[in-house]
């Protein structure tokens, strides 16, 4: 065959027989890559039973492609109760204390957030760490995975009972007082 190309790139063949060959070259199809980054923020201070708590997850696409598929999954600390969840443009479910958003595509410079509010548990041990770990992924490939996890931490406190004052002293005739029972 004979091979004809026009000033535009196109090329026409021209077939001179039935064992006539024709070789063209394609491109390799690019592979995306984007770079998420994640960011978690929660409360400050001491955690204790019934004390409410939000954490504030926040995850940006550095690009330079969309990220598909994205998952942020946030494990929350077994001295927290979960309360509800809820996404500026996701969905949210949750297992337990595994919280789990799930977003169709994040586009290049843009950023989602998602909200998890929690209240402390009457179980949490007093004097425990109370940790909440949160991580993204997508099914776009991520070069910089070292930015797809954040912690926040903090002290709890569940001191128990107290009892004020603890004894009460009466007369042989009888008398009246007051205990106070204070509980966090």
């Amino acid at each position: 065959f004979d091979l004809t190309c026009g000033a535009d790139g196109a090329c026409t063949p021209t077939l001179f027989g039935e064992y006539d060959a024709f070789v063209t070259k394609l491109n390799q199809t690019p592979s995306l890559t984007s770079d998420l980054r994640l960011s978690l923020t929660g409360p400050t201070g001491t955690i204790m039973p019934g004390f409410s708590a939000s954490y504030t997850i926040t995850v940006t696409n550095d690009g330079p492609d969309p990220a598909f598929s994205v998952v942020i999954t946030d494990e929350l600390s077994p001295s927290v109760e979960f309360n509800f969840c809820n996404s500026n443009s996701g969905s949210c479910s949750s297992l337990g204390n595994t919280i789990t958003f799930n977003y169709n595509m994040i586009a290049p410079g843009a950023s989602v957030t998602a909200t998890v509010f929690t209240n402390g548990s009457c179980t949490m041990p007093d004097g425990v760490t109370v940790t909440n770990t949160a991580t993204v992924e997508s099914q776009t490939p991520d070069p910089n995975l070292a930015n797809n996890t954040a912690m926040v931490s903090n002290n709890g406190s569940n001191p128990g009972f107290m009892i004020s004052p603890t004894n009460q002293a009466f007369s042989m005739s009888g008398g009246t007082g007051t205990v106070n029972v204070t509980s966090s």
